[in-house]
């Protein structure tokens, strides 16, 4: 039993000046949860534990990279996940009241099909405007093989020459989705930018970008999922880890019938 003076020195010591910083997970979390961590107690049984578990990951300049990236990684699933939703709504929005326009381009690709919708989302707009002055409307806003895509935007709307309902209407939705969608791209490559900025902070960064196709944001992914390669003393380690080790998927039972179903054909 450990005098109360006692324990409040290792209170003081463990709170105050104990570096590095430890994670621990199970009866060890579990326990300082169900009691008060400011009490000197609770002191003793974290530093206990520390002192006798060597397997505690270390929480240090690393981790914090780590963990950064991970938020950053996770930022841009979300922002993939709704500029694939907005190109999803622009496409069917298109298909109801332009549907010779939205076959000639892919939108998820063609940034100057998205700057032509910005201003231009009704065949007797386009056609009106034609095809010259639309190639320097586009031209103006940086777009690549303006000329290209104002034939193909001119050529779509000389096909299509009915007004169908709500059409106005949906070219405003049509135009502020693609505004959107330009708008989330800027977001998208600054976020990049970011991400590879803060990876390239990584130790093991180097070491990553040295395989075959790893690049800044796959490398901050398997970061993100593996935390710290030196946790894995060897390469079958990490493949294990990611589930690449063959292993077999059948079960005892299906063993057991197959090899019934062999003995019956044989006899």
């Amino acid at each position: 039993m450990v005098p109360d003076s006692g324990l409040e020195r290792i209170g003081r010591f463990t709170v105050d000046d104990v570096t590095p910083v430890g994670s621990g997970s199970g009866c060890c979390r579990k326990r300082c949860d169900d009691l008060n961590v400011l009490r000197a107690k609770d002191a003793y049984v974290i530093a206990e534990t520390t002192r006798l578990r060597r397997d505690l990951s270390v929480i240090d300049h690393d981790t914090d990279l780590v963990r950064n990236l991970a938020v950053l990684t996770g930022h841009r699933a979300d922002l993939i996940a709704d500029r694939v939703r907005m190109i999803d709504r622009l496409r069917d929005l298109m298909t109801s009241v332009f549907p010779s326009l939205e076959g000639a381009f892919d939108y998820a690709s063609c940034k100057g099909a998205l700057e032509l919708l910005t201003g231009c989302a009704t065949p007797q707009r386009i056609r009106r405007i034609g095809e010259t002055r639309l190639a320097g409307w586009l031209r103006q806003r940086k777009v690549r093989d303006s000329a290209g895509v104002a034939a193909r935007a001119v050529t779509a709307a000389h096909a299509q020459t009915t007004v169908l309902a709500g059409q106005d209407l949906a070219a405003t939705v049509i135009a502020e989705l693609a505004t959107n969608i330009l708008g989330l791209d800027e977001r998208l490559k600054s976020l990049d930018a970011q991400i590879a900025e803060t990876f390239d902070q990584h130790p093991q960064a180097a070491i990553i970008q040295s395989m075959p196709g790893f690049g800044p944001f796959l490398g901050a992914s398997l970061l993100v999922g593996t935390g710290d390669l030196r946790a894995f003393p060897t390469a079958g380690h990490l493949a294990a880890a990611a589930c690449l080790v063959p292993v077999p998927n059948d079960s005892s039972a299906t063993n057991v019938d197959l090899l019934f179903q062999v003995e019956v054909v044989d006899t």
